[in-house]
């Protein structure tokens, strides 16, 4: 976590850390007094204050979905529909290539190794990507000053050409050539 934390910071800014959502898939009934089979938690210190609100654990009871599908057939949540998905690849009786999460299932899977190699490849891309987006809004932030800097500058040209000063130093001024001057 700590690795791949570090490296999705984007080179030269402040790093915000991003929303960290764990999920627990586990096959046994966890909280045997509750009806649900998902349940959210956040980490609190020792004063009950929350520590990190952007943290949440999201513990899922596989085995009490499906142990109750009656129950849950009307939930047509992301994690349920993820859930049923899953549940098509164990008993292996549903044919799957019509059913849209399973391809991001089948990518998420890879994963699943916990080769750290793999996992740093996968967060320096992600990193690379976020640079890549930083690069694009500074330049788009830059061409757009540059541009309200040119507009400006055209302004005040024309201005200073009606108002009768010499087109040469109004050029030295602004930067603007002559024949663009004159064009105004």
């Amino acid at each position: 976590m700590a690795c791949h934390t570090m490296q999705n910071r984007v080179p030269g800014s402040q790093y915000e850390l991003q929303n960290m959502d764990f999920i627990a898939l586990q096959m046994f009934d966890t909280f045997p007094d509750s009806h649900a089979y998902r349940h959210c938690m956040q980490l609190k210190n020792q004063d009950n204050e929350i520590y990190y609100r952007k943290e949440i654990l999201t513990v899922v009871e596989v085995e009490k979905f499906q142990k109750h599908v009656d129950r849950y057939v009307q939930d047509e949540s992301r994690l349920a529909l993820w859930l049923r998905a899953i549940q098509a690849v164990n008993d292996e009786k549903e044919d799957l290539r019509g059913n849209v999460f399973f391809p991001l299932l089948q990518s998420a899977a890879k994963l699943s190794d916990f080769d750290m190699g793999y996992l740093l490849t996968e967060a320096k891309s992600m990193t690379d990507h976020a640079y890549e987006l930083e690069v694009e809004r500074e330049e788009a932030r830059e061409e757009g000053l540059a541009e309200g800097g040119n507009a400006r500058n055209r302004e005040l040209a024309k201005g200073f050409r009606d108002d009768g000063f010499p087109v040469e130093a109004i050029s030295k001024r602004t930067g603007l050539s002559v024949e663009e001057i004159l064009a105004l």
